[in-house]
């Protein structure tokens, strides 16, 4: 099975590391072929090692803009961490992510928010109306 994920709002090379040193790390790890090209992280194995994988990607990219860099220690850490074993994936959760920043994931709250965000991605033009502070103009920006 192949699956390709996209490092967005990350500098691939901050999650390769110094001459790879993070990939190869990730790659002692699991049986699956993973290959990073450009943004582009193609991974090639079995379902359940590349739901793993998927789910240390996000960690790995959540960790680099927290901290604002990534050390083989983290890396080992997320690796040997128990929630990488029997995980299920929340597509719904990883979908609705806007942006990652320093201060966190910028993500819709309410259910009103999750239609204006999936409005966006579908339309040119969406108006939103709603009382201040209900974050329309936070999740425009």
């Amino acid at each position: 099975m192949k699956r390709k994920i996209f490092l967005r709002d990350i500098d691939p090379i901050m999650f390769a590391g110094t001459e790879d040193q993070n990939m190869k790390l990730i790659e002692n790890n699991f049986n699956s072929k993973i290959v990073l090209r450009g943004n582009e992280l193609h991974l090639d194995g079995n379902k359940n090692e590349l739901d793993n994988l998927e789910s240390l990607v996000n960690d790995i990219v959540f960790t680099i803009n927290q901290k604002g860099f990534i050390d083989n220690k983290d890396i080992d850490i997320l690796i040997n961490s128990s929630s990488l074993k029997n995980i299920e994936i929340d597509n719904k959760k990883s979908d609705t992510i806007i942006l990652y920043t320093p201060k966190g994931i910028v993500a819709p709250k309410t259910s009103g928010q999750k239609k204006y965000y999936k409005a966006v991605l579908k339309n040119d033009i969406v108006f939103a109306i709603g009382p201040a502070g209900s974050g329309k103009t936070y999740q425009a920006v």
